[in-house]
């Protein structure tokens, strides 16, 4: 009796040994990454499950595995595996932060520990610095020209009055410059020295090969009159 009682703990002892050990591990990741995952096989006396918590909510799980060979429930941001027989394949997790992560998941070997409890991470992204957090397109910067004021990502200063051309009547001075990483704009101040005719501005004596848009706060000048002109200009 008493040879078969140490039989059977010697059994047990040997069953648990060979058992192995589950791990909890964090890791930080980015969108599109592929995570490894270490599942132990689950029998029908063990319901081995191996649990994975996402930095969001879980959208969407694609599998490609057969129902009899891993099973799969969600709740919130977690998803818990059990692998039901020796096979290994992907599974691809669509979070609700838009998030997309790829999970490996491989069964564990003998004696090798396997994932209980892992935490996913995403990895902060670092601010880009303060000059181009906000960069102006072409029409927000003439936009903010019109208006006299400098968006973010530029930077303005006097022309000086620069005379720009003079032909006849029609006098042009440079008012403004502004520069971003990409464009330069000019603010150009159009004077009407006729005593009596209206001038009708022509836009298109500004033109230049490296023009992107061309702008004037009105196209018609009175006597004795001004407007200005919107050039904005690649560098």
């Amino acid at each position: 009796m008493l040879s078969l009682i140490l039989a059977l703990l010697a059994g047990s002892s040997g069953q648990a040994e060979s058992q192995s050990p589950a791990r909890t591990r964090s890791l930080e990741c980015r969108d599109g990454e592929t995570i490894p995952v270490r599942v132990r096989i689950s029998g029908p006396a063990q319901n081995i499950l191996t649990a994975v918590t996402l930095p969001d909510l879980v959208e969407n799980v694609v599998s490609s595995w057969n129902d009899r060979e891993l099973s799969v429930e969600v709740q919130g941001a977690k998803l818990f595996l059990k692998l039901l027989e020796k096979a290994e394949g992907h599974l691809d997790i669509l979070t609700t932060g838009g998030m997309h992560l790829r999970l490996d998941v491989k069964p564990s070997g003998d004696g090798e520990d396997y994932d209980g409890h892992l935490v996913v991470k995403a990895v902060p992204s670092a601010p880009p610095p303060a000059a181009l957090q906000k960069l102006p397109d072409a029409l927000e910067l003439v936009k903010a020209m019109r208006l006299g004021r400098v968006p973010a990502g530029a930077s303005v200063k006097r022309g000086g009055d620069a005379a720009v051309t003079t032909a006849g009547d029609v006098e042009c001075r440079l008012a403004y410059v502004y520069e971003t990483s990409a464009y330069r704009g000019y603010v150009i101040r159009l004077t009407n020295r006729a005593p009596k005719a209206a001038y009708h501005v022509d836009v298109t004596r500004f033109a230049t090969p490296r023009l992107v848009l061309i702008g004037a706060k009105s196209l018609v000048v009175a006597p004795d009159e001004s407007t200005f002109v919107y050039l904005v200009l690649w560098k």
